[in-house]
């Protein structure tokens, strides 16, 4: 058994089984450091950016009224 993030989950063996962890589903925390001048180089703010993209994704999805049927 193996607890992995959703991003490692692109690709699994076919007879892996995959879950759900729930109850309470658990997070992570990603943080950064740079150097003071990094961030304007666009590489650093290429991969700042895609960082908070994703981090920004995962909340909205936490967030959101579960479906109805």
């Amino acid at each position: 058994m193996s607890l992995l993030p959703r991003s490692a989950l692109a690709r699994h063996h076919p007879g892996v089984v995959v879950r759900k962890v729930r109850g309470p589903e658990p997070v992570r925390a990603v943080h950064t450091a740079v150097r003071e001048a990094s961030p304007r180089q666009p590489p650093v703010r290429g991969l700042l950016d895609a960082l908070r993209d994703v981090a920004l994704r995962d909340v909205a999805r936490r967030t959101a009224a579960p479906a109805r049927s």
